[in-house]
C-alpha cells in the first residue's frame, strides 16, 4: 500500500530510499538547488548509523518561453532574418529542454517558405519543408534552447511576391511536458 506523501520507507535490510518532490513553482526549480529532508522519527526500527535518502527535485510545470510581439517585415528574395531575437526562456537558470520546435503556421508555403538556424553544442534541428517544421533535439540548458531560437531566421525564395502573413510559432519541451 502507498504510504502518505509525508512518509519515507527504508527497506528491511537497506539504509537507503529515494524519493521524488515535486516543486510547486517552476522559478525555484534548479538542478543545482539543494533539498533538506528532515527526519522527525523513525518507526518500527532503530535508529542505528547513518541513513541516507536520497532527493530527486521534479518539476511538472510545462517549460516556458516569451516571444517578443514584434511583427517582422520581409521582402520576397531577400537574405534570411531573425525572426525573434528578444525570446526568452522563462524557467529557473540551469534548468534543461529536450526539444523544440518552430512552426510555420497559416500562410506556409512549401518550397518557398525556409526556416535555418545557428547549430548550438548538444541540439540537434531538421527543417521539414513539406509541414514548415523546424525540430530541435537533444538536452541541453534552456540558455542553449533560448540561443538555438533567437538564432532561427525566416526567408522566402518564392519567384513572386507571397502576400500572406506567416504565423509563426515556438515550443519547447522538457520530457513529456511541453509549452509556448
Amino acid at each position: 500500500s502507498a504510504l502518505p506523501v509525508n512518509f519515507i520507507r527504508i527497506p528491511k535490510g537497506q539504509i537507503s530510499a529515494s524519493v521524488d518532490l515535486t516543486a510547486t513553482n517552476s522559478l525555484i526549480v534548479s538542478p543545482n538547488r539543494v533539498a533538506v529532508v528532515e527526519i522527525e522519527s523513525v518507526v518500527g526500527a532503530v535508529e542505528d548509523g547513518v541513513q541516507e535518502v536520497t532527493v530527486s527535485i521534479l518539476n511538472d510545470d510545462p517549460p516556458q518561453i516569451q516571444t517578443t510581439s514584434d511583427p517582422l517585415s520581409y521582402t520576397v528574395g531577400s537574405p534570411a532574418v531573425v525572426i525573434d531575437a528578444g525570446l526568452t526562456s522563462v524557467v529557473a537558470a540551469g534548468s534543461t529542454f529536450t526539444g523544440a520546435t518552430v512552426s510555420v503556421g497559416a500562410g506556409y508555403v512549401a518550397g518557398a517558405d525556409i526556416l535555418e538556424f545557428v547549430s548550438q553544442a548538444g541540439i540537434t534541428g531538421n527543417f521539414n519543408s513539406t509541414s514548415g517544421i523546424l525540430t530541435f533535439t537533444g538536452t541541453a540548458d534552456s540558455s542553449a534552447y533560448q540561443s538555438i531560437l533567437r538564432s532561427v531566421t525566416y526567408k522566402n525564395v518564392g519567384g513572386s511576391p507571397a502576400n500572406l502573413d506567416r504565423t509563426v510559432t515556438f515550443t519547447v519541451s522538457s520530457g513529456s511536458l511541453s509549452g509556448s
